[in-house]
């Protein structure tokens, strides 16, 4: 007679099986995956809208959207796919996954670089964030990448970008692919995209490398394409080219244990900072290898990064960073933090308090205040942070929009510290309150009580609400009480004449 026990299902077991049933009932597939893709749905746009000569084309094929085409430089430079969809309520999500074949690798060529961006209701602008379609030595393997919702935060429209702009992530209505600004052909081939309730972490399919030149030669690669978006002022899509390639190389056959623990060491370093900072961190690691491999001594600003031999002997614990995952935070794990004295650019911290139910921007895993605060630092929206000190929610990094004074009696919660951005954010209102106060002056000036000017005050007002609405950058101008202009970012348009 069997062990009565070997039959009996342990209720831990049982309770995790649950769990993982309930975690994977809960995510959203938005497009494709088990269900397919709505076919309808999606369209091409180019860059033929704007003069450029760009190509683009969808199909679907084997449960995949396969989106192809060429980026020509003259005149434009980018392509895209677009969807509409349901609206949809993501704000209980972590992020999004986006399933897709991995390209086969080719020597002197750079991960591509891809912006998803997101559309909401009632809004001029989609917020993008990217990520590098990672490379296999064989077209077709299986790649997942991983994007907070936090980090789709480039608001973007008709070429002109929003930096106090932010996604309303209660009311998503459209999905967007786009390839920008990298020249020759290019394929995307989507299995699909699907909201996640917890940040997740993917390797990278491994390719051969199989000589210092061949490792050289993808670098160099990386670095042309990298430079040229970062130039281009697509940050965030040279820091998903970069980071791609060190992660590629960390689980590659052919490079060294030594040219690996650097790749490491330079992914682990880019989780904190800003935009810029996060990639001037990749790069430097990509310059690092490169003067590794051609025996030339390291520029001195390269300081922070360890030797080849130091990181071969700590690259053990430094696998984990080998992910595809480019958002804000590559670390998803870090050391136990304390909070003690201020973080530059906010104003306390202030221990036992916290502000209840006003986390708006979405959670991350960090390893130190400083860190929550610079993911805070990067997003136009952040006012405010909570980070836990201690117990079960050390390493927490929420971020808000708000600050004392908007959540009110919400500021009251204890065992999280909180720190409050203020000098970064007064400048700013300060900044869009000048130029409004200038530009009703100068409309008033223009507009004289004497003359029929309705028509014209109604357009001068509607304009002033919309550019003001959302640029910093907004003024408006008149030439011998005649003529009413606005200008914004450096261009003036007239928009009316006063009656005589």
């Amino acid at each position: 007679m069997p062990d009565a026990t070997a039959a009996r299902v342990s209720p831990a077991l049982v309770n995790l099986a649950i769990l993982a049933q309930a975690t994977l009932a809960a995510d959203l597939i938005l497009h494709g995956g088990a269900g397919g893709w709505d076919e309808s749905a999606w369209s091409v746009q180019v860059d033929g809208v704007m003069g450029g000569k760009s190509s683009g084309e969808l199909r679907f094929q084997d449960g995949r959207l396969v989106f192809s085409g060429i980026i020509d430089l003259n005149g434009g430079g980018f392509s895209s796919v677009r969807a509409g969809m349901e609206p949809s309520d993501l704000s209980t999500y972590d992020g999004l996954v986006v399933e897709l074949d991995a390209a086969a690798y080719v020597p002197s060529r750079a991960p591509l670089g891809v912006h998803l961006q997101l559309r909401h209701a009632s809004s001029f602008w989609s917020f993008a964030a990217a990520f590098a379609v990672p490379f296999a030595d064989e077209a077709g393997a299986s790649a997942r990448v991983f994007l907070p919702l936090a980090d789709f935060d480039r608001g973007s429209g008709m070429g002109y970008t929003c930096s106090v702009c932010s996604l309303d992530t209660t009311r998503i209505v459209g999905v967007d692919v786009y390839v920008l600004f990298q020249e020759g052909p290019f394929e995307v081939r989507l299995r699909s995209i699907t909201a996640v309730q917890q940040a997740q972490r993917f390797s990278s399919p491994p390719i051969s490398l199989l000589s210092s030149g061949a490792v050289q030669d993808f670098l160099e690669s990386a670095v042309e394409s990298g430079a040229s978006l970062y130039n281009k002022g697509y940050t965030e899509l040279c820091i998903a080219v970069y980071a791609s390639c060190l992660s590629s190389l960390g689980v590659s056959t052919g490079p060294s244990d030594g040219v690996k623990g650097v790749a490491c060491a330079g992914l682990k370093a880019s989780g904190q900072g800003s935009k810029s900072q996060r990639a001037f961190a990749l790069r430097s690691t990509i310059d690092a290898i490169l003067a590794d491999l051609q025996g030339a001594p390291r520029d001195s600003s390269l300081s922070w990064l360890p030797s080849s031999n130091a990181a071969s002997a700590a690259l053990d614990t430094c696998q984990a960073n080998f992910s595809v995952d480019v958002s804000s935070n590559f670390l998803l794990e870090g050391p136990s933090s304390t909070v003690s004295g201020a973080v530059d650019g906010f104003e306390g911290p202030f221990s036992g308090m916290g502000i209840s139910g006003y986390n708006d921007l979405g959670k991350h895993m960090v390893g130190s205040p400083a860190e929550c605060a610079g993911l805070c630092l990067d997003m136009a929206t952040c006012s405010s942070f909570d980070y836990g000190a201690r117990g079960d929610v050390e390493g927490e990094c929420w971020l808000s929009t708000a600050d004392r004074i908007s959540a009110g009696s919400a500021y009251t919660y204890g065992y999280i510290t909180i720190t409050m951005r203020w000098c970064q954010l007064w400048m700013r209102c300060r900044r869009l309150a000048v130029a409004r106060e200038l530009a009703v002056r100068t409309v008033l000036t223009a507009l004289r009580p004497r003359r029929p000017l309705a028509p014209c005050a109604s357009a001068v007002s509607l304009l002033q609400w919309f550019f003001g609405s959302f640029s910093k950058c907004f003024h408006m101008r008149h030439t011998d009480g005649l003529i009413v202009s606005f200008g914004w970012e450096g261009r003036w348009w007239q928009i009316c004449t006063l009656a005589s």
